[in-house]
């Protein structure tokens, strides 16, 4: 049977406004317990349940966004306005009753990695949901003003308008993805075994869900981030392929590790810190697996740029400038960071995090006397298994 396209658009194959596929859906969170007490995964899931409720009134609004045949301005406007007035309701409810997320990591946790890895994303959440609520309160303003003025509700400027917030919501749902998965990552820090290793109460929260919304926020980032250098992104195996695979590696671990790798690649900022890369691949592949006498699959995720490479000794377990270690850095001293304290943290651990739940992660690189020429020098590795 067909499906109707509200089925399609709840099924996931319409991500248009960013609903989650049912498979993933989490039961709906309780609304009358103290959100504080909630549990810090589950905490991000009633945050995604809020957006998903979100999406659902979104998808609703774009349904009736057409005037009905018959049917007055006057009452067009009244219907939706009604509709923005209740999606204005749950976005305020998403601001205003949702507890802070860095405000659930312990202190060291918060100050080191939240501030290095989670701010960009948490900033622009936050602030684009605000924009958001400010852009539907507005065109609610228009309409009961227009009504208020006896003048006639413009189905045409209605629904121009109402395109224009839809697109921003598309951006603001991947901006959060993204922000979840990171915080994702951050949590699995904070278990009895500390931030070196993965909270293994929890190391197997993802081994549910479908591999896409690793590969979804990987490229809206890679993307978003080709304006400062050119990014290739190669899927080795056609992506339709490998979207709904599952693995048993947290996303949150490596989508933060997937993200650092482009961003050190990406360092050109007038710091004095440039890598002098001019190129960027981001791959993704789809491996069969015959190591240790078993058979099986991986997926592959590699990270390669021309830039100056990294010396040898930062890339030997046994020296303390290992760039697994925290507060390790393949930087040049002296490059005017206010802050030095936050070098060397995006990468921090991940060899030993990595090892924990089954992955392998490698880099090879040499020095490159000629950054820029277009010869990848580095390669960052990470190797998961499919599960079956």
């Amino acid at each position: 049977m067909k499906e109707s396209g509200q089925d399609l658009f709840l099924h996931g194959q319409d991500d248009t406004l960013g609903v989650t596929t049912k498979s993933e859906e989490s039961k709906p969170a309780n609304e009358h317990r103290d959100k504080r007490d909630l549990h810090k995964f589950d905490l991000l899931e009633d945050y995604d349940n809020q957006f998903r409720r979100i999406a659902q009134s979104f998808f609703e609004l774009r349904q009736a966004a057409e005037i009905k045949p018959g049917e007055s301005h006057a009452d067009y406007g009244d219907r939706i306005a009604g509709q923005l007035k209740l999606i204005a309701d749950e976005i305020t409810a998403l601001v205003k009753d949702t507890p802070s997320l860095a405000s659930e990591l312990p202190q060291e946790i918060n100050e080191d990695y939240f501030d290095h890895d989670a701010s960009f994303f948490r900033n622009n959440t936050v602030g684009g949901t605000e924009e958001l609520l400010k852009d539907v309160d507005d065109l609610l303003k228009d309409i009961v003003k227009t009504k208020k003025r006896r003048a006639d509700i413009v189905p045409g400027y209605v629904q121009g308008e109402l395109e224009k917030i839809l697109e921003f919501w598309r951006r603001l749902r991947k901006i959060w993805e993204s922000y979840r998965l990171i915080m994702d990552d951050l949590f699995l820090r904070c278990g009895p075994q500390g931030e070196e290793a993965v909270d293994s109460e929890h190391a197997d929260i993802d081994k549910r869900k479908s591999i896409s919304r690793v590969l979804d926020s990987m490229e809206d980032f890679v993307k978003n981030k080709e304006r400062i250098k050119p990014i290739e992104i190669v899927y080795l195996t056609p992506r339709k392929k490998i979207e709904n695979l599952r693995v048993g590696v947290p996303h949150g671990m490596m989508f933060g590790f997937l993200h650092s790798c482009v961003d050190n690649a990406l360092r050109d900022q007038g710091s004095g810190d440039d890598i002098g890369a001019s190129q960027i691949k981001y791959t993704v592949g789809l491996v069969d697996n015959y190591e240790d006498g078993l058979t099986g699959q991986q997926l592959v995720f590699t990270v390669e740029d021309d830039g100056r490479g990294i010396p040898p000794e930062l890339l030997d377990p046994e020296n303390e400038k290992y760039i697994f270690k925290k507060f390790a850095t393949t930087r040049p001293e002296n490059t005017g960071s206010k802050v030095p304290k936050k070098r060397g943290i995006g990468m921090a651990n991940y060899d030993k995090r990595f090892a924990q739940v089954g992955a392998d992660m490698s880099v090879a690189s040499e020095v490159n006397k000629e950054p820029g020429n277009k010869k990848f020098v580095t390669k960052f590795s990470l190797k998961v298994d499919v599960i079956s």
